[in-house]
């Protein structure tokens, strides 16, 4: 390269930063993949992650502010970037701005009122970020009536992840009334680029050592294609609907017990009886689905970022098993694909004899674990409520969403526009009754 017109000096300088590399730290391989897609498709790509909170009570909207300018100073995902350098993409945490806007809807008639939040949702998830210099996550707060606030908090997943969702939301509730009585939130987790560089390490050994191989193995299936009527995979439009599994919430409280008494969880049981029942409704044998994974160990359950890797869960066809059978293979099925949580999922697809695509190529059904509370929450004297996910553009044509906390109801995720008919109904009836009969059997 021509470096006329530099000192030689500067020229040796230049030479050795060169050869040093780019400053800031690598990509995982998940957000590398999640970095590509948005090359591709900016705004609709499926990774932007929405949430949208119902605010009843008196509240203070420059305190809210200041709540999140805490945030982002105390955590370093939300003052992330990420460049594309000659090399790789590479991220940096600087980012001092907060892309915070503020938006008094209280002057507008009730009866349009509620057309105008639902534009301004649907607006600020979609509207691509600029990756380069960030941030990489917005905040819109919205006044309906003096106490009555819509807050809508748009994050990119190259930031973020299910279980980060729950971190922020504490986070919030915990600093909004401590910056309401005069008191300094406590400061968010450090440690995240170092996780993130110990993150592509193991993954890189993993990839070193043929272990893509040894997961591809099991994927006899793959492609696997849930298809049962009412299903049309090739709609382009993929904006989620939810759908929860009506057990209610004693229900699902007896569920996770029952689960804890046969020595296992509530998302492994599930994974189980989720397969059996599209099985039953699909005729079927054996199902893939893929599913993101929350690194949280070594005392990173308190970071925000994306900390996850995703990984094909393979359950073996259990169609005319005894629920106690079934839940047990949904056990072992989950705890195998947990042993390769460091194998690059694009690493699993090449291993498998697939290209990339814009839409998983190993399977077109999903599980998740989400850490966010779903029900009512308080910041103080403020009553705040999740709403539905209906923002969520999402990859897989049916996802089961588990909540972690045993009082909230697992629901389904869905691109609405892809699916008519009845197909979908018998899936969650169908899936309802196994919920209730593992129960009874398993207490037993």
């Amino acid at each position: 390269m021509n470096h006329d017109g530099l000192s030689p000096d500067r020229q040796r300088l230049l030479v050795a930063l060169r050869a040093r590399g780019p400053a800031g730290s690598p990509l995982t391989a998940t957000q590398q993949g999640i970095w590509l897609a948005e090359q591709l498709d900016p705004g609709t790509s499926g990774y932007h992650e929405t949430v949208v909170l119902r605010i009843e009570g008196p509240l203070d909207p420059d305190l809210l502010a200041l709540v999140f300018a805490h945030l982002q100073a105390g955590n370093d995902a939300l003052r992330a970037r990420v460049v594309d350098t000659d090399r790789e993409p590479r991220q940096f945490f600087d980012v001092d701005a907060v892309d915070w806007r503020y938006v008094d809807l209280s002057g507008v008639p009730e009866e349009h009122r509620r057309a105008r939040v639902d534009r301004l949702v649907a607006v600020a998830a979609v509207e691509p970020f600029e990756l380069a210099t960030g941030p990489l996550w917005r905040a819109r707060l919205v006044r309906l009536s003096e106490t009555d606030h819509v807050l809508v908090v748009v994050l990119h997943h190259l930031i973020t992840d299910g279980w980060s969702h729950g971190v922020l939301l504490r986070a919030l509730a915990r600093g909004y009334p401590l910056l309401a009585e005069g008191s300094e939130p406590p400061p968010g987790e450090p440690g995240y680029p170092a996780w993130l560089a110990a993150r592509v390490r193991r993954e890189r050994e993993a990839v070193a050592a043929g272990r893509a191989s040894e997961v591809a193995s099991r994927l006899s299936d793959v492609p696997y294609r849930l298809r049962v009527p009412g299903l049309d995979p090739t709609h382009p439009d993929r904006v989620a609907a939810e759908l929860p599994i009506p057990v209610g919430p004693g229900g699902w409280v007896a569920f996770d017990a029952a689960c804890r008494r046969f020595g296992t969880t509530r998302f492994m049981g599930l994974t189980g009886l989720f397969a059996l029942a599209l099985g039953r409704v699909s005729g079927q044998g054996a199902v893939v689905l893929s599913a993101p994974v929350a690194d949280r160990s070594g005392g990173s359950a308190a970071l925000l970022g994306c900390l996850i890797s995703v990984v094909p869960i393979v359950v073996p066809a259990v169609a005319g098993s005894a629920v106690r059978a079934v839940v047990a293979t949904g056990t072992a099925a989950v705890g195998t694909a947990l042993r390769h949580t460091e194998v690059p999922y694009r690493e699993v697809v090449r291993a498998a004899g697939w290209g990339p695509a814009g839409d998983d190529p190993l399977t077109n059904v999903g599980i998740e674990e989400m850490n966010a509370p779903t029900g009512q929450v308080r910041f103080g004297k403020l009553r705040v409520t999740p709403t539905p996910r209906t923002q969520v553009r999402l990859r897989h044509d049916l996802t089961l969403s588990v909540p972690s906390q045993p009082d909230q109801a697992a629901t389904l995720l869905y691109p609405s526009a892809r699916w008519s008919g009845g197909g979908l109904d018998e899936l969650v009836a169908e899936l309802t009754a196994l919920v209730v009969e593992t129960t009874t059997v398993l207490a037993a």
